[in-house]
C-alpha cells in the first residue's frame, strides 16, 4: 500500500500529493498471490518511470483501449477521487503527483473526510 499525503496549504485544496517519499523503504506486497517483502529505492528515476507509465495509460485511454487513469477511494473501483496529471520529482517530498480533483475528491478533501489516499 502506498499512502499519499494530502497537505492543505493555507486551507486550500492542494493541486499535488506526495505519492512516494524519497529514500529506501521496506514494503509488504503481494506477488503471484503470495505475500512478499521488498526493499525499494525511490529517487528521481522513479518519477520518470511513473510518468512514462502514466503517459502510456493516458494514450491507451484516449485511443479507447483502456479506462482513464484515476485515483479511487478506499481501493474501491467506484467513484474517482482524482485524475492524475503528472508525476514529478521533489528533493524534499520524493515523487509528487499533480492531480485534478473530481467533484467527489474535492468535496472529501475540503470537508476533511480524507487526509490521505492509499
Amino acid at each position: 500500500m502506498i499512502k499519499t499525503s494530502v497537505r492543505r496549504a493555507n486551507g486550500e485544496i492542494p493541486t499535488a500529493i506526495q505519492y512516494m517519499p524519497p529514500g529506501t523503504s521496506v514494503i509488504n506486497a503481494w506477488c503471484d498471490g503470495k505475500p512478499v517483502r521488498r526493499v525499494i529505492r525511490v529517487d528521481a528515476s522513479t518519477a520518470t518511470r511513473l510518468q512514462a507509465d502514466l503517459e502510456a495509460k493516458q494514450a491507451a485511454a484516449e485511443a479507447g483501449e483502456a479506462p482513464r487513469p484515476c485515483g479511487f477511494f478506499d481501493h474501491e473501483k467506484k467513484a474517482a477521487s482524482f485524475i492524475p496529471q503528472r508525476f514529478r520529482w521533489d528533493d524534499a517530498q520524493g515523487v509528487v503527483l499533480d492531480v485534478e480533483w473530481t467533484n467527489a475528491g474535492r468535496t472529501a478533501v475540503a470537508g476533511r473526510d480524507y487526509s490521505y489516499f492509499s
